[in-house]
């Protein structure tokens, strides 16, 4: 097909009208949003008319809404962790050995599933726990009474029961193509009607006919583009052919899902226990290398020789202190105390304060850096600065400026998540009581405009 020559003025079509749809409120101003992120593909298709183009896009979950956790306990689980409580209640608080009985339980399951079958066992009982090593001839004084655990419903099927699924999907998404600052094209997504599978369910028996990929039913979606479009996972959008020739700036695929605050919280956290006991989480120091290189190695690895690592953050994670990587992440996220403790204290690195450490910095940095420019090359004679704009530019500095951001990093499995805190210029700068408040509100405003 020859090409259309290019108008003189790309965005001289007239745009799509806003619908209903997009200009409706899709959650509460006063509620914040975690804007988990997807991996979208895209193909254009030419249309009959030859006027449009029809850009099929798919939405497809990425590593962190992924959950193959198996909370369900085989007998043979139950009965290595009824062993494991009984070995730590006989160690009696003594390090060696607990480091023992983990190192038991570890050699019989990986790391991650024996973590998750001690806590799923965990003895409601710990006042009872004997702060004395117990002889192995000797009864203990008080057995562990172990927290009922849900058991495999089918203990013939092995320890894959269910295909792992893409947990945290919004009610529905949303498509929206631009450019050259112009609406070109949207699209609403069908409903997302249920928890996309994205691996192979061991319970479906289903035989695959000869012209038909051997995959099951619920993961049609993932090579069915109709099947995908029927689920909500995926959408098309129509767009001038013209624009399509020339290029679309942005393709922005959003959407948000109805669950309250609290109920959000615990379905963020569940998410996180699911790969904290499966590919692993953990936090990351700032500084880690993230990729091999030809001068160091990155900084994770999965060697963990006599699972001293896993012992140290699974069995002797320390209290967490106000400011630690687990502190500030949790009130982020909007955790309850005992929703940080049970879901962030046994992640690595979780207790380090680095956030402290980055507003000593600020504090140490400042007479060399910004207070060395605003008093020395700016000066207070005859510019409008003031000591006390200083002295207040000072504070803001120290209490808000993070040269690596305010919130800690994540390694789930082995993808890296930064959570990025933002917030949109809205409002009028001019209400703002402090004035040098509502001048750094207008400046940063202005900026932002002017990008």
């Amino acid at each position: 097909m020859a090409l259309l020559p290019p108008p003189g003025n790309l965005l001289s079509f007239a745009a799509p009208a806003l619908p209903p749809e997009l200009t409706a409120t899709l959650a509460a101003s006063d509620a914040p949003l975690l804007m988990l992120p997807v991996r979208l593909e895209t193909r254009f298709f030419a249309q009959p008319d030859g006027a449009t183009q029809e850009l099929r896009v798919r939405v497809y979950p990425d590593q962190i809404h992924i959950d193959s956790h198996e909370p369900a306990l085989s007998q043979d689980e139950f009965l290595w962790g009824q062993h494991f409580w009984q070995q730590i209640w006989r160690a009696g608080r003594d390090e060696a050995g607990e480091r023992l009985a983990w190192q038991q339980l570890c050699d019989r399951f990986d790391a991650h599933r024996a973590a998750w079958i001690a806590r799923a066992l965990s003895p409601t009982n710990i006042a009872d726990w004997p702060s004395a090593p117990i002889p192995a001839d000797k009864p203990l004084p008080a057995e562990p009474k172990l927290t009922a655990a849900a058991m495999l419903k089918d203990p013939t099927g092995g320890s894959w029961q269910r295909a792992p699924l893409a947990r945290a999907m919004p009610q529905r998404w949303i498509a929206v193509a631009t450019a050259r600052g112009a609406l070109v094209g949207y699209a609403l997504g069908a409903p997302v009607d249920r928890e996309p599978a994205v691996g192979p369910d061991p319970q479906d028996k289903t035989e695959a006919t000869p012209d038909q990929p051997a995959i099951d039913e619920g993961m049609r979606w993932m090579v069915d583009f109709n099947d995908a479009e029927k689920h909500g996972m995926a959408l098309r959008l129509k767009v001038a052919t013209a624009v399509a020739q020339q290029g679309i700036d942005a393709l922005v695929v959003f959407g948000v899902s109805s669950l309250d605050p609290a109920a959000a919280s615990a379905a963020i956290a569940s998410l996180l226990d699911a790969h904290h006991y499966t590919d692993g989480l953990g936090f990351l120091r700032v500084g880690t290398p993230t990729n091999n290189s030809t001068e160091a190695p990155s900084g994770w690895s999965s060697q963990d020789p006599l699972h001293a690592r896993s012992f140290g953050i699974e069995c002797r994670a320390p209290a967490l202190p106000t400011g630690s990587n687990a502190d500030v992440l949790a009130r982020a996220l909007g955790f309850d105390a005992n929703l940080t403790q049970a879901t962030l204290r046994t992640l690595w690195d979780a207790a380090l304060i680095e956030q402290i450490d980055a507003k000593q910095m600020a504090a140490a940095l400042w007479p060399a850096t910004w207070g060395y420019y605003l008093l020395n090359l700016i000066g207070v004679e005859g510019t409008g600065l003031t000591l006390e704009a200083i002295e207040w530019a000072r504070q803001h500095f120290i209490a808000n400026v993070r040269a690596f951001g305010p919130l800690p990093t994540m390694r789930v499995g082995r993808q890296l998540y930064g959570f990025l805190p933002v917030t949109p210029f809205g409002g009028d700068p001019a209400k703002i009581t402090d004035a040098r408040e509502r001048w750094l509100a207008t400046t940063l405003k202005t900026l932002s405009d002017r990008l």
